[in-house]
Order: C-alpha cells, then structure tokens, then sequence
C-alpha cells in the first residue's frame, strides 16, 4: 500500500529530492540541466581514490551523463539503499535525504583535499575539521612532505591550542603549521 501511495506522488518525491540536493550544496539555478552542470564542474576534480566505495560509487553517478532529471536521480539515490528508487517505503524518505545530504557534504570536504593532492603528488594531506565552543567550523588542511613522514610517523602527536599557524606537538620534536596560499597550511618539522 506504501509502495503504491509512493509510485502516485513520485514525481513529488523527485521534486523533494530535488529541493534537499539545490539546498545543501548552495545551487545558482533550479533548472536541472543548469545545475547539473554546476554540481559536474564542482565534483570533477575529486580523486576518487580518497573515496570509500560508497561515495566513487555515488560520485561516479552524480558525473555520469544524464540530462533526464527524473533517472539521474534514481541514479544517484539507488547507491544509499542499494535498491531502485520506486521501491524505497515511505519511513525510508527521510533518511534517504539525509544520507544524500550527507553524501555530497563528504564530498565536497574532498574537493579542496584534492586539488592539493593533485599539486603535492608525494605528501601527505591531513585535512581537520576545528569546531569552538561556539560551534564554528574551521577545515584546515596539511601537507606532511615526503621527506617528512617518516619523522611524523614515528612520534605520538596531539593537537596544540590555536588555529593555523599552530603546533602538533610529539614526543621528539614540534610539528609547525605555516600558512601558505589559500587557506592550507604546510606542516614543517621543527
């Protein structure tokens, strides 16, 4: 019975799914083929090595060629419960739209991760998210070089006060975040 109430508002459902995707990644248009360019161009650059299987799965589907609204969507919603769209319950909508809102916000952490690790083939990246107490949230990034990461390995660290620039500390030695360009840091051992 569900099932057969979902099938008549499908279109609804589309439209739902629709709003969630345009509201959580701050989307310019409300037309589909618009935005679908956008999400594309945004998404692009992601490595998808840096991916679980879940999200390439769903990564490659939101870059997938598609101009049909209506199955780009059933596309990209089947990689959360592994099953076609039609036949998700009513119960099951509202986490549909939060693990897809989760999704695209998972990869959108990856982009600015990947375009450093696309200038920096042989680091390391450690991307952090700071929350305050007042409940911002500050990312930060850091490029560990090559010659580096055995030093780093080898040493228990903790996070030191502060935003960036600030202090991992070790037991052997003070690993120092430098601003650089943009909002990234580099880790130098010091």
């Amino acid at each position: 019975n569900a099932i057969r109430e979902l099938r008549s508002c499908y279109p609804n459902l589309i439209n739902k799914i629709e709003e969630n995707v345009i509201e959580a990644l701050g989307l310019q248009s409300g037309n589909f083929a618009d935005y679908k360019t956008e999400i594309e161009s945004r998404f692009k650059g992601v490595k998808t090595n840096l991916l679980s299987n879940k999200q390439k799965s769903f990564h490659n589907r939101l870059l997938m060629p598609q101009f049909d609204k209506t199955l780009w969507y059933e596309s990209t919603c089947f990689v959360i419960f592994d099953k076609p769209l039609v036949s998700i319950k009513d119960n099951e909508i509202a986490l549909l739209i939060e693990t897809l809102r989760h999704l695209f916000i998972a990869l959108t952490k990856f982009i600015d991760i990947s375009k450093v690790a696309n200038k920096n083939l042989n680091a390391e990246i450690y991307n952090f998210e700071l929350v305050s107490t007042k409940g911002t949230i500050k990312p930060q990034s850091y490029i560990l070089p090559e010659n580096q990461k055995h030093a780093f390995k080898s040493s228990r660290i903790s996070i030191g006060r502060g935003t960036c620039p600030t202090a991992l500390y070790s037991s052997s030695s003070i690993l120092t975040s430098v601003p650089s360009k943009g909002k990234y840091c580099d880790l130098y051992l010091a």
